[in-house]
């Protein structure tokens, strides 16, 4: 339930198959609460079907290839399913400056670490800082 949202717009986004045959994958999961400090018309906007396209590339922006547990995780850059790289910090894990707050959650298909907010890069920034 604390990750409905990012379910919701996986599904929205038409990329559910990707998350349930593919892999294995690091998926870097937003919770409900980094959605929710988002602003409401971006969060409204994501579920416009005339953008879908941006919300794949902001989900994909969270997918890491190959499945990574904290404990094999470097300090550096890693590479997203978008084709953009994401900074990995150490102690606490973060990414792209984003903490993990829940660490190694085994998934048929990989793993994945909740994030305490949603991240953003080159590609989707634009997204996330819209007012």
């Amino acid at each position: 339930p604390n990750l409905s949202t990012f379910v919701q717009l996986i599904e929205l986004a038409g990329l559910q198959d990707l998350f349930l045959r593919a892999g294995p994958f690091t998926a870097t999961v937003p919770n409900n609460d980094a959605f929710d400090r988002l602003d409401p018309v971006l969060v409204e906007s994501l579920l416009d079907p005339a953008i879908r396209e941006e919300l794949q590339d902001l989900l994909l922006f969270h997918i890491l290839p190959g499945a990574v547990f904290s404990s094999d995780l470097e300090e550096g850059v890693i590479p997203t399913l978008l084709g953009q790289s994401v900074s990995v910090d150490l102690s606490p894990v973060r990414f792209n400056g984003v903490t993990v707050v829940d660490a190694d959650n085994a998934a048929c298909n990989g793993v994945f670490h909740v994030v305490d907010s949603v991240l953003s890069g080159k590609s989707t920034s634009s997204m996330i800082c819209r007012n």
